[in-house]
């Protein structure tokens, strides 16, 4: 019997994929990622390669202003950013007001869909994803 996972358990081993990477300075070898590989079922394996050429094991974003002379609209984004990230208001609030100096990350498990539909929604609000 073919066993399909969810898009949970696809994404987190994406994330631990990505946790061990960070751990090395240098990143992982291509013989550690094998080995890790060969570690999960042949058909988490095969799902997990799938679904990241595809585009829809997400990483991490970023967010900035897009001009800082325009006009913004604070609000809306900060309720963007909580629908995407399910983040509290006063850390969603305190990310959109720092991503007015620099590029502020949002870390996750974002597929590909989740991520064009934040962009669109962002973009009005006065700010973008990078």
């Amino acid at each position: 019997m073919k066993q399909k996972y969810s898009r949970r358990v696809i994404f987190a081993a994406a994330e631990f994929m990505r946790s061990v990477n960070d751990e090395f300075e240098g990143g992982l070898e291509s013989e550690q990622v094998d080995a890790m590989f060969d570690a999960f079922d042949p058909a988490l394996k095969k799902q997990l390669f799938m679904e990241m050429l595809m585009g829809n094991v997400g990483s991490k974003i970023g967010i900035t202003r897009v001009n800082s002379n325009d006009p913004v609209q604070k609000i809306q984004a900060i309720k963007e950013v909580r629908g995407l990230t399910g983040l509290g208001l006063k850390e969603a609030k305190d990310l959109v007001e720092a991503s007015d100096y620099k590029v502020m990350m949002i870390e996750g498990t974002f597929d590909a869909q989740s991520v064009s539909k934040f962009s669109a929604a962002l973009l009005p609000t006065g700010y973008k994803v990078v």
